[in-house]
């Protein structure tokens, strides 16, 4: 009997960091690379992990990622690997693959105008905790050892002490996190909400329309 597995969806293997990380590369997410280059596939295929890194002027709100037209030089491509959840973590062959595409989804959620100024508030103040708590990491992934035996023992009680007032900031950016969180969740369940998931339909050439999902769609989709 044939055991039959489940595929897995991942980011490429140099965004998995599973030696800091083990069991990463079953649980990352595709990534959306951003290039200068009007054909960034060429760019990609010459080297895949050579991509613009995103800037400030990229988010809004610290969190949300903003798209830029081609008009602005911005290019994007959405990098992922196809794996089998067996011993190894194998790669998918291609000729075990009858389709492969992506559908891009918009969800937006209605709150009452009462309370839309609070929930404005408590959302951009996540986003910044969000945004404290990563740079956290990211700096402590960035941190290297010096080299010799005295440097050793020097790196390690600065490491210590650097771990610590890391660690107490960012529980103290957890907990500001979790309470907001709370409290987003409180007047929501107060005074109620919406949502709704829309899909984007190309009408032509670079150009398309949302709609709800809730309306009768066509079944032809873009694509490239």
């Amino acid at each position: 009997m044939v055991a039959v597995r489940q595929w897995h969806l991942v980011g490429p293997w140099y965004r998995w960091n599973s030696d800091e990380d083990p069991g990463r590369e079953r649980t990352s997410r595709p990534v959306v690379q951003k290039y200068a280059e009007s054909d960034p596939v060429a760019a990609f295929l010459k080297d895949p992990q050579h991509s613009l890194r995103y800037l400030d002027e990229d988010r809004i709100q610290s969190s949300r990622r903003k798209i830029y037209l081609d008009t602005h030089s911005r290019f994007y491509l959405v990098v992922c690997a196809l794996h089998c959840d067996g011993p190894g973590f194998p790669k998918v062959t291609r000729d075990q693959v009858c389709e492969a595409g992506f559908v891009v989804r918009k969800r937006r959620t209605q709150v009452p105008d009462e309370i839309r100024p609070n929930v404005e508030k408590l959302l951009h103040g996540m986003a910044w905790e969000r945004a404290r708590i990563k740079r956290l990491d990211a700096k402590r992934k960035r941190l290297s050892p010096s080299v010799g035996a005295m440097a050793a023992v020097l790196d390690g009680l600065i490491g210590d002490a650097r771990d610590a007032g890391r660690r107490s900031a960012e529980q103290k950016y957890s907990e500001r996190l979790a309470r907001s969180r709370q409290n987003l969740n409180d007047l929501i369940d107060r005074y109620g909400a919406t949502s709704e998931v829309s899909a984007w339909y190309a009408t032509g050439p670079g150009s398309g329309v949302w709609r709800s999902l809730d309306e009768e769609l066509p079944e032809a989709v873009e694509e490239t």
